[in-house]
């Protein structure tokens, strides 16, 4: 898989945030020439999770949750967390739009190849909203090694004082998040708790701004405890292992 095609799809990922969307917009695009790992990918991530978050209230693990957990498309997701889904759209594709441009400023692209992507984009971008969340299953066992949860990511960074492009590093070559921890001197459970903490303070304010009920923010930080442990554990890419996504 080419560079672009892997920002693409990363950016897919942080769009989905389950392995169920495919962001292909390449799709009747020649391969083409750009240079270097994934850290433009990483910077569309962030932006597109921001996104979702703002416009939903949810993190990037607690989307993944719901996505995992029900027959909803993303769309539909956003649309019963009181989000707008014509305003997602519109601001992932003005992230993605702005870092293909960069990439063309830096030398990374060509302009030409840059168009290809840009005219596919916008249908790639309606695809992974509406796509069947059950049709995902090799880009959800690519989210297992993938998750990019800020809260998290910034746990684990404070933790370990790794990067979170070298912690997933390190889980792509068959560690688990605890492993990563602990072999590089912090403690899963403080990641944990302090993941939790920011989850807790963030369910707080959509409670209080009557996005949702406090039964249901209670039971979404219960979700998503279970849900940290399993990615510490590696039970999480086990269960995705044996989806039939391998």
């Amino acid at each position: 898989m080419n560079k672009m095609r892997m920002l693409l799809v990363a950016a897919a990922v942080a769009v989905g945030l389950t392995g169920t969307v495919v962001v292909n917009a390449q799709d009747n695009a020649r391969p083409g020439p750009l240079q270097g790992r994934a850290r433009p990918g990483m910077q569309i991530v962030r932006e597109v999770a921001d996104i979702l978050s703002a416009q939903t209230g949810l993190s990037a693990v607690e989307l993944l949750q719901q996505i995992r957990q029900t027959d909803q498309t993303l769309a539909e997701i956003i649309t019963a967390n009181g989000g707008s889904v014509e305003t997602v759209s519109a601001e992932v594709i003005a992230a993605i739009t702005a870092d293909i441009t960069q990439a063309v400023a830096d030398g990374r692209l060509t302009q030409e190849r840059a168009d290809e992507i840009l005219a596919n984009l916008p249908q790639a971008v309606a695809d992974a909203l509406s796509r069947d969340p059950q049709r995902g299953g090799r880009v959800e066992r690519e989210l297992g090694h993938m998750l990019r949860d800020r809260a998290l990511m910034k746990a684990v960074e404070d933790a370990t004082g790794l990067h979170p492009r070298d912690v997933l590093e390190q889980m792509r070559l068959g560690k688990t998040l605890g492993e990563v921890i602990t072999e590089n001197g912090g403690d899963p459970q403080e990641v944990i708790d302090a993941t939790l903490a920011a989850a807790t303070e963030r369910l707080a304010q959509a409670v209080e701004n009557g996005r949702i009920t406090q039964e249901r923010a209670d039971d979404r930080l219960a979700q998503l405890e279970t849900l940290l442990n399993d990615v510490m554990s590696g039970t999480l890419r086990e269960r995705l292992a044996a989806s039939g996504s391998a």
